[in-house]
């Protein structure tokens, strides 16, 4: 199940910044991963892991597992998020990949975890 609709409705997320597995040491991994747990709880999943989290400037990209309740399976979520004077702001990588990013450009250190396909 694509958890993106739900989560473009919560547009400004009130996290502090990125850091655990395969995290930056630079992130504040809790409010990251406590808004995402909350979208993803929304659509009636659960967070496994969080696979990895890094962080680059005002920018954030988040990979978890997730599944739905009473699963057994698990399907990858990623997520990115652009810091604002708001709070955090989950961004569609569609809008943010790319040259022709109309909505900012992901750092390049960021672009392969939060732009890759699949």
């Amino acid at each position: 199940m694509n958890v993106w609709p739900l989560a473009l409705a919560l547009v400004v997320l009130p996290v502090a910044g990125c850091g655990g597995p395969s995290v930056d040491s630079a992130c504040d991994v809790a409010g990251i991963t406590d808004s995402v747990e909350h979208m993803v709880g929304e659509a009636g999943m659960t967070v496994d892991t969080v696979e990895e989290l890094r962080c680059s400037g005002d920018w954030s990209v988040v990979r978890v597992s997730v599944s739905e309740e009473g699963a057994d399976t698990t399907t990858e979520e990623r997520f990115i998020f652009a810091s604002t004077p708001l709070g955090w702001v989950l961004k569609a990588p569609e809008i943010v990949c790319g040259a022709d990013a109309a909505g900012g450009t992901l750092p390049p250190d960021l672009t392969e975890l939060g732009c890759a396909e699949g």
